[in-house]
């Protein structure tokens, strides 16, 4: 069995299946992972997801931006009281060569938007037309007015005043009800690729479902090794944020003590006793009691560095490390 089929026959749990780098900025979760399934809705997560992984791929991290999918349609509905609160603040937009971004339109609807930053053009493309050019130049007096409003709130004139154009690129036209999602990564990848050139016709593979598969492959196999980051929040031990971990007996990956829920009082005692995390009890899994001389299964951590595992008498509970899990404000 392939780790795609693997995970696409699991019940949907919200561990973290892969991730572009070990700061858990950019991760994907089990239940966005299972929207690739053949005939499921593709969400604005893994789109996002997909994209920046192309991005990274083709090494063009300082010259492509991508939009997630809220801030697009954000701008392509009109929404001023969103794109206030979203205005790019860190990013320097005159260093991009091409901005990208999914918009899920009228929320049943998966479109891509392309701004040529050199050109100063704006593709939107329509997995189900052939002509976006009306559709095109919609778009691009909609991001005019966002680079406005964000010269206006930040004082930025990047992009601010150009005369974006619409254009159009020919594609290969949808013809089911599903697959929308699908043609809008196909497409995404395509324009990153021929990047900074844009592509005179983007043809999209006739087997969708092999092409979700082929997608959800690309996922698992551009991330970074998930061995030792928490399975429910992406981050490493070598990251700013350490203190207990456990390992679940299971699936045999690791995860803080607060993004489990469990308390400092039962972790003190579970390091001899059979546990698993919630994805592998919805499985099904049985607890058992854990034999002696088992590895350790707990463990501390202060600035990467593991204080204390083994034995419950010797293990060392930093009592300032955190809080509550509501007090945790990245974590879902």
């Amino acid at each position: 069995m392939s780790k795609v089929t693997e995970l696409w026959s699991k019940k949907p749990n919200n561990t973290v299946v892969a991730s572009l780098d070990n700061s858990a900025m950019s991760i994907i979760r089990h239940t966005d992972f299972l929207s690739l399934k053949p005939n499921n809705w593709l969400v604005g997560e893994t789109i996002d997801f997909y994209l920046h992984l192309m991005k990274k791929e083709m090494d063009l991290e300082n010259n492509v931006l991508v939009m997630d999918h809220f801030l697009t349609g954000a701008i392509l509905e009109g929404r001023q009281d969103i794109q206030k609160k979203h205005l790019l603040k860190r990013v320097c937009l005159e260093k991009c060569g091409a901005i990208i971004g999914a918009w899920n339109l009228h929320h049943n609807h998966w479109v891509l938007v392309y701004l040529n930053v050199n050109t100063h053009t704006v593709v939107l493309l329509d997995p189900q037309k052939d002509n976006e050019m009306v559709e095109s130049k919609v778009a691009a007096d909609c991001f005019s007015n966002f680079f406005a409003l964000r010269n206006e709130r930040l004082k930025k004139q990047e992009l601010c005043g150009k005369n974006w154009k619409p254009a159009t690129v020919a594609h290969t036209l949808q013809k089911d009800s599903s697959s929308c999602g699908v043609f809008v990564m196909e497409m995404g990848k395509q324009l990153i690729n021929h990047f900074p050139r844009v592509p005179s016709y983007i043809v999209i593979p006739g087997d969708i479902i092999q092409c979700r598969e082929t997608m959800a492959m690309e996922i698992l196999s551009g991330s970074v090794s998930l061995e030792e980051a928490c399975q429910w929040c992406g981050r490493f031990p070598d990251t700013d944020w350490d203190g207990d971990w456990i390992l679940c007996d299971g699936c045999e990956r690791w995860q803080h003590r607060v993004c489990v829920g469990m308390k400092k009082e039962q972790f003190k005692n579970i390091a001899h006793v059979m546990w698993h995390c919630t994805a592998c009890e919805e499985e099904s899994v049985i607890k058992q009691q854990r034999t002696s001389g088992s590895e350790p299964k707990i463990k501390r951590l202060i600035d990467g560095y593991s204080q204390a595992v083994i034995a419950v008498d010797k293990l060392y509970v930093n009592e300032q490390l955190y809080q509550d899990r509501d007090t945790t404000p990245w974590l879902y």
